[in-house]
């Protein structure tokens, strides 16, 4: 769950450097231009997110039985656990999970995020918006 975290800080990290350089190199005039093409990236990328029909796209086929918005779900639960796989498993259990059944799940889930950049940004965007 603190891969949500640190992408965020990432990501504002490389705003802030981004930032550091516009001043560097062309001042305020090239940094707004910069920010403005940044946010447009981000937008088009959000909208592409948020067109996916996750009962329709098969990355979004269950895992184990375990469909899309219930993984979404039981990971939004996992949220003040953070890092601690101890408090996700305790978690994980008081949902029904068995310790295998989370970890087959959890692993193919994340297996996913890394290998498809689509299915990554929708999940992100999902928890972003039940953070709300």
């Amino acid at each position: 769950m603190g891969m949500f975290k640190d992408a965020k800080k990432q990501a504002d990290d490389a705003m802030q450097q981004a930032m550091s350089q516009a001043g560097a190199q062309g001042g305020a005039g090239w940094a707004n231009q910069q920010m403005a093409a940044g946010q447009a990236e981000s937008n088009a990328l959000k909208s592409e997110a948020a067109a996916i029909d996750v009962d329709k796209d098969p990355a979004f086929a269950p895992i184990e039985g375990v469909s899309y918005k219930d993984y979404l779900a039981l990971c939004i639960k996992m949220q003040p656990a953070g890092a601690d796989t101890a408090k996700q498993l305790e978690i994980a259990k008081a949902n029904g999970y068995t310790e295998e059944k989370w970890k087959t799940v959890s692993d193919a889930y994340t297996a996913r995020m890394t290998s498809n950049q689509k299915f990554a940004r929708r999940f992100g965007m999902d928890v972003m918006a039940a953070d709300k």
